[in-house]
């Protein structure tokens, strides 16, 4: 009976040895030139972004970090409106709405930490810790209240943790398309799967940017240039975009995301607080209907939290238009216009 040959490799010609070594060689090597000239390269441009864009606010210690708030129409007096961005917004998102708010009300936008102008403290995310930043922030930039608050998104979820913990500080509330504690459960999965794969992108965006990466392919800056904010905002977003700092603070912010929510989930109802909540409500795909529906009951339930709530659909708007676009954003001032006039009856 034949015996079955054992096989083993070929053996490889010392030339084609060669030949390999040397080509696996120059590949590590170019990987790394390249990866040192993206990073260089980000290094560079970051420091231009500094200078191109300096903060329009002023920079506050908090303990051991800055935050920067944005203070505009500071001659009125009454209510101070305080407006919170949704995940991974600078400041310079509300700048179609904080202007227009500032012919009627004194109005502040702030950077959470790590976000826009401001440091990042390197600290796990949660929602009592952000709403006690912004209300240390808030008192050493002596900024007076009363408050009303307004949320877009994620920002949503913070200015519900800050009226729980400081009641006696906001008289009103305004929630802009804003996230829901219980959306992950509730709505439909191919939906949720669309959220968990924005989060898995953000979660890449600090290596994308260390290398350059983002700013060579302006990965986030495109997604808004469908709404167009002024030219000046516009610029800075997408350069913050495209930095190691901001995009490690919106990382942060996902990777919490069930912290944050279960916090927020434990927080109390508001009252008689005036409260209007906006939906977005796009013209969407038919098999695309039941998630803007769902989406929109949520927004619904949050308006009953306050005997005075309100839930209003903004035609054509969308989640980011409502805040980005000039088209839609007049329904967050108009929003903020009445809360104020139901403050001061």
């Amino acid at each position: 009976m034949a015996t079955q040959a054992t096989v083993f490799p070929a053996p490889v010609p010392s030339r084609s040895r060669q030949w390999l070594q040397r080509s696996l060689a120059g590949l590590t090597a170019a990987t790394m030139a390249l990866a040192a000239a993206g990073a260089a390269y980000q290094q560079v441009q970051t420091a231009q972004d500094r200078k191109q864009f300096p903060a329009p606010g002023e920079l506050v210690s908090i303990g051991d970090h800055r935050l920067h708030i944005h203070a505009m129409g500071s001659h009125h007096s009454g209510p101070t409106i305080v407006l919170e961005s949704g995940l991974g917004l600078p400041s310079a998102a509300w700048a179609w709405v904080q202007p227009e708010v500032a012919e009627f009300a004194r109005v502040v936008s702030y950077d959470r930490a790590g976000l826009g102008w401001s440091d990042n403290d390197h600290a796990p995310v949660d929602a009592p810790e952000t709403a006690e930043q912004l209300y240390a922030l808030l008192k050493a930039a002596e900024v007076p209240g009363p408050y009303i608050l307004v949320g877009h998104s994620i920002g949503g979820l913070f200015v519900r943790q800050f009226a729980d913990l400081y009641p006696d500080e906001v008289a009103g509330l305004v929630m802009v398309d804003v996230s829901h504690p219980d959306q992950m459960a509730r709505l439909p999965k191919p939906a949720v799967d669309m959220q968990l794969n924005a989060f898995k992108l953000y979660q890449a965006s600090p290596w994308l940017a260390r290398f350059g990466i983002l700013r060579a392919t302006n990965l986030h800056g495109r997604l808004l240039q469908s709404h167009l904010l002024p030219p000046t905002a516009q610029a800075a977003i997408e350069a913050f975009y495209s930095t190691v700092g901001h995009t490690q603070a919106m990382s942060q912010e996902t990777q919490q995301w069930e912290v944050i929510t279960g916090q927020v989930r434990g927080t109390g109802d508001l009252g008689r607080r005036p409260l209007v909540v906006l939906s977005g409500d796009p013209a969407v795909e038919p098999d695309q209907a039941h998630w803007l529906a769902e989406w929109q009951a949520l927004h619904a339930e949050l308006a009953e939290l306050s005997t005075q709530g309100e839930h209003r659909l903004i035609e054509g708007a969308d989640h980011n238009s409502l805040l980005l676009n000039s088209d839609h954003a007049p329904a967050v001032v108009n929003a903020i216009r009445d809360v104020v006039a139901q403050v001061q009856d």
